[in-house]
């Protein structure tokens, strides 16, 4: 469960398996590449999308109003971590 303040980024990132994301309040955008561009996709309050992990590199930006969300993470037996930094893609630095 995260609570993002007004236009806050979470920084770049992937995870060692799928995440479930849900928005409670607020908006989130999620940020990420596909076909050699950065794309934008803005979920509120109700909507959800899942995260593929396994090196997939993005990172969630809360609206105007700030955002709360709740992940759920789907990790391989043994992962030590469920947030691995990354640097930003090409296509959105």
């Amino acid at each position: 469960h995260l609570r993002f303040r007004p236009n806050e980024a979470f920084p770049w990132h992937t995870h060692p398996g799928p995440v479930i994301a849900t928005v409670v309040s607020g908006s989130l955008t999620y940020q990420d590449t596909a076909h050699n561009t950065c794309r934008d996709r803005t979920y509120t309050a109700g909507q959800g999308f899942v995260d593929p992990g396994f090196g997939h590199v993005h990172r969630a930006i809360a609206g105007p109003s700030g955002a709360e969300a709740y992940f759920t993470f789907i990790l391989p037996p043994g992962s030590e971590t469920h947030i691995i930094s990354a640097p930003a893609p090409e296509e959105c630095s």
